[in-house]
């Protein structure tokens, strides 16, 4: 006749499975900050290499279409 464990056995297995799920919480949060810390950086050296851009190419690679349309124009 099977039935389940009693007692401490079945809190510790409870425990465990929180502490596993708090833990994959903990590293999926470390996962968003990082990322989020690699946009900014990332995005920061675009700027950097836009305000560097001398040639005009550079920059309107790097721009949306409306903004490439209006540098045309002028």
């Amino acid at each position: 006749m099977h039935r389940p464990p009693q007692g401490i056995n079945n809190h510790q297995h409870q425990d465990t499975l929180r502490n596993f799920a708090m833990s994959m919480r903990a590293a999926r949060l470390d996962l968003r900050v990082l990322a989020v810390r690699v946009a900014l950086v990332t995005a920061m050296s675009v700027e950097t290499l836009n305000l560097r851009a001398t040639q005009r190419k550079h920059f309107e690679w790097r721009m949306p279409t409306p903004t490439r349309k209006r540098f045309t124009e002028n």
